[in-house]
Formats: C-alpha cells, structure tokens, sequence
C-alpha cells in the first residue's frame, strides 16, 4: 500500500517539477513521513510480540519446571526408601548368619569325630565371627529400623496430601487469594 503512495506520490511530484516546484524537498519530506510511521508500526509491533514472546516462554519454563519437580520428588523419596530398605535387609541378613554360624558351633562341641583341642579352636573362630556379624547388624540395623519407620511413615502421609483430587481443590483457593 505505501509503494501504490509512493508512485502516486512521484507521479504527482514530476508534473509539479515541470511548474518550478522543488521537487527534492518535497519528496524527501513524504519520505520521511512514511519511513517515520513504518518504523513506528514496526517498533510497535515489536513491543508487543516481545511482550506476547516472554509470556509464552514464562509459561513453558514454568510448566517445565512443574514436571521435573513433580517426577524428581516422588524418584528421590523411592530412593532414599530402597536405600533404607536394603539397610535393614543387610542387617537382617548379617544376624541369620550369625545365629547359622551359632548354631554350627554348637554341633561342632557336640560333634565326636574331633578332638577337644580342634573343637576349641574352630568354635572360637566361629564365635568371633558371630559377634563381628552382630556388632555389624546392631550398627546398620539401629539406624536403619528406625528410618525405615519413619521413610514408611513420611510415605504413606506425602501420598495422601498428592492425590489429584486435593491438589486440584486447592489450587482455585490459592488462585483466589492472589487477586
């Protein structure tokens, strides 16, 4: 449209020309007027873009966030849980070792295919490695029971404040008091 301007704007010109007008000045005057209002609309709709752009972009980081916050949470406290799981699991582990070891040293002082001498020694040897398993099982299982309790616990009271439900009765509140 303003190139139609701008021919009819030079055919207008060159017919003054031939009368004595300066011709120069005029056209550099319409000129600038158009130039003037085409950067004014650019720059305007520039302005506006940007502003529609950096919403846009707000929304999608916050969205983005929102779903590595609500898949990262729920990983880590499973981990941490499998993590304090396999704690008690080992100590478990360790203590039926121990009373295994136990109970062989016992046969062995029941046994009579051995002599005194060899019966001490293999029960003794056994006995220290029972109370090596349980001083390892008390140190792992103290700690360990306890968390696993209160992982147990913090699970089950977190999983009842994510269901959708609650969460999307909320947010209208929350939402609410802003404005």
């Amino acid at each position: 449209m303003d190139d139609v301007r701008l021919y009819k704007m030079e055919k207008n010109l060159m017919l003054k020309g031939d009368t004595g007008v300066d011709i120069n000045g005029e056209l550099d005057k319409a000129m600038e007027h158009i130039l003037d209002r085409r950067i004014k609309k650019l720059s305007e709709a520039a302005v506006v873009s940007g502003g529609i752009a950096a919403i846009v972009t707000g929304a999608i980081v916050g969205s983005v966030l929102l779903v590595i916050l609500l898949s990262i949470i729920p990983l880590i406290r499973e981990m941490v849980f499998f993590f304090y799981h396999a704690r008690t699991r080992i100590s478990d582990y360790l203590n039926m070792q121990a009373d295994l070891l136990q109970m062989n040293a016992y046969n062995v002082q029941n046994a009579s295919n051995k002599t005194e001498e060899e019966k001490e020694h293999i029960i003794a040897k056994q006995l220290k490695i029972v109370e090596r398993f349980r001083k390892a099982a008390n140190k792992i299982a103290i700690t360990g029971k306890k968390a696993e309790v209160d992982a147990t616990k913090e699970i089950a009271n977190s999983s009842k404040k994510m269901k959708l439900q609650d969460v999307s009765d909320e947010l209208p509140d929350s939402v609410s008091a802003l404005f």
